[in-house]
């Protein structure tokens, strides 16, 4: 290991030339490594340490790979081979759409945290992204890093060290009464849309709602098995699992649902019969008229006409999953423990968070009842 002066054409010092002499190849070739810097301290430190990563065996061996072609090589051999189609596909999404624009072109080993977060923050300010997808990218990229840490490509994993923007989640305050549903209920009993109203009102997402087959419905015991959805990624549907392992649930639904979800599937029979050679039997639901895949993004706006054309209160589709929410929570005093795990919420909190105005109505309801049955006549002895 030496230092090399470095001069221009007039004899001035430009820098110093670290070379780091690591032996030979296989084939005889000498490796050697240079990296050149201002002063000769910074040289020597360099020198010194990597003397001491050579001895300890933690030395990186100096590579160009760019953190695109690290992520082409992740994608090939840690991600396909070993995960779901349907998340190699929202892998393979986050890389095109956030991660390779932002930070693709950079030196793999010269990547930073400090890029990173601001990578992230960008997301956060520019794009708007949820915490839940900004956390999910930045998975995508950690993973990534781990796999070239394993390799001894990388000495550190820079994700470690970044923190992904929070959001303070906002209260739902938008979602139906029970009479407003009452109305939904008369509008849409013609519509070909009545079964994403009646599943949404049983709390499915529309991902889960266009996954849903007439084999998940247990008509006899009036329930309903949640255990998959669907994506549409690239141009292309995919089942897959529930978002979360929480979400994967069996809901208990009111005999009235079940009646007209089972009306529905006569009427759906006939409509296959009307298509004849044509239909594609996949035993969904929700789908298009020849019974193939509906992609879940049209139907909000599917349901948003549904909604002008009866002349109703606009609401999102996916307010109807906060409509049953709030009125078990709020209406029917239903506990928090059983409209968690029928809406297929990770655990009550994450209910009481999105439901807040709820919770501060049961608080005041748990007020009332106190002062009328515990303390209203202390009050009077009082007075």
């Amino acid at each position: 290991m030496s230092i090399r002066t470095r001069r221009n054409k007039e004899g001035k010092i430009t820098g110093y030339q670290a070379i780091v002499e690591r032996g030979e190849s296989s084939t005889g070739k000498r490796l050697r490594d240079t990296k050149t810097f201002k002063t000769k301290k910074e040289a020597e430190a360099y020198i010194n340490q990597t003397k001491s990563h050579i001895l300890n065996g933690t030395y990186i061996e100096p590579n160009k790979m760019t953190v695109s072609q690290a992520l082409d090589e992740w994608l090939q051999t840690q991600v396909k081979p070993t995960l779901a189609p349907a998340t190699v596909k929202s892998y393979q999404y986050n890389i095109k759409n956030h991660i390779r624009p932002a930070l693709g072109n950079i030196q793999l080993q010269k990547l930073t945290a400090m890029q990173i977060q601001n990578f992230l923050n960008a997301l956060d300010k520019e794009k708007n992204l949820s915490h839940r997808s900004m956390k999910y990218i930045c998975d995508n990229l950690h993973s990534c890093l781990k796999y070239f840490t394993f390799k001894k490509m990388l000495s550190t994993n820079e994700c470690d060290f970044v923190k992904v923007p929070k959001k303070k989640q906002k209260p739902i305050s938008s979602f139906y009464s029970i009479d407003e549903i009452k109305t939904l209920m008369q509008a849409v009993q013609n519509d070909r849309l009545r079964p994403v109203v009646y599943l949404g009102l049983m709390s499915l997402r529309r991902s889960e709602m266009c996954a849903l087959t007439w084999s998940d419905i247990d008509f006899q015991n009036n329930v309903i098995s949640v255990n998959k959805n669907l994506v549409y990624i690239n141009g292309e549907y995919i089942i897959g699992d529930c978002k979360t392992e929480s979400s994967k649930r069996q809901i208990q639904v009111p005999p009235t649902i079940i009646n007209l979800l089972g009306e529905y599937r006569r009427y759906q029979i006939k409509e296959r019969m009307y298509c004849k050679e044509e239909y594609i039997d996949r035993d969904l639901i929700v789908c298009k008229y020849n019974g193939d895949y509906l992609n879940p993004a049209t139907l909000s706006a599917k349901f948003s006409q549904l909604l002008k054309k009866h002349n109703l209160r606009h609401i999102r589709l996916h307010d109807l999953r906060h409509s049953y929410c709030s009125i078990l929570l709020n209406d029917l005093n239903i506990p928090v423990t059983i409209v968690s795990k029928s809406a297929g919420h990770a655990n009550t909190q994450v209910t009481l968070n999105t439901y807040s105005h709820v919770d501060s109505k049961m608080q005041k309801k748990s007020a009332d009842a106190l002062e009328e049955n515990v303390f209203s006549d202390i009050n009077k002895k009082l007075g």
